[in-house]
């Protein structure tokens, strides 16, 4: 007979992220995942993603059960932690943050050797950015495209469009909700325009961008980041 997963999911995706301490700029929180579950003998319990973000904390927490469990965590399938959990009652909670993994692949991998005995937990993976989004655009004549951010969770937040190809003339809106603040011409000699924006906490951007020049196309980047 086939192992049954008994691993129950529970994905809580682009929450309301809050601030994360930071450097020089401030970085935004958000739980990437939250899983909790039980995991039996011959059943382990894996749990993937590719996150788009700068760094991840990951907290498990043991909430019953007896059996001794390892918990393995993967970086582009190269292990880089091993937490584990004796046998017995105990509660423990272990946690762990790892940085620079924007478009790495990131698994964990939780393993109950012990027949006839469970592991329960909560799981939870929180990522950490100061980018709130980022697109490529090919824009054709008089073509119209619109981008728009994350929820920003500091006071500034900081709009480039960086020209990657061609000459083509445009307009640019932002709109912070559905309120314009703010209109530029952009010329087609222009490489990069920027604006900062004061007063974001909790708001979302609109850019839209708008090919004005017949014949002409657009290639460009457009990036919001949270400073």
């Amino acid at each position: 007979m086939k192992n049954i997963n008994w691993c129950f999911l529970i994905m809580l995706l682009h929450l309301l992220p809050t601030p994360f301490s930071g450097k020089s700029f401030t970085t935004c929180e958000s739980i990437l995942k939250y899983e909790k579950g039980v995991v039996k003998y011959g059943a382990p319990c894996q749990v993937q993603l590719k996150p788009q973000v700068e760094a991840i904390t990951i907290s498990i927490d043991k909430t019953s059960g007896t059996a001794p469990v390892t918990v393995a965590i993967y970086l582009d399938g190269i292990e880089q932690e091993r937490f584990i959990f004796p046998a017995g009652n105990a509660k423990k909670m272990n946690s762990k943050t790892f940085k620079n993994i924007r478009n790495k692949s990131f698994k964990v991998e939780i393993v109950n050797p012990a027949k006839d005995k469970e592991f329960s937990y909560h799981l939870t993976i929180k990522g950490h950015s100061s980018s709130l989004g980022e697109k490529e655009i090919k824009l054709n004549s008089l073509a119209k495209e619109t981008f728009y951010t994350t929820t920003a969770c500091g006071e500034e937040v900081k709009i480039e469009l960086t020209r990657k190809s061609g000459k083509a003339k445009a307009t640019v809106y932002i709109y912070r909700g559905n309120i314009k603040v703010w209109e530029s011409f952009w010329g087609g000699e222009e490489k990069k325009i920027s604006k900062i924006f004061p007063a974001s906490t909790n708001k979302k951007y609109k850019i839209v961008v708008k090919n004005v020049s017949a014949n002409q196309t657009l290639k460009l980047l457009v990036k919001a980041m949270q400073l």
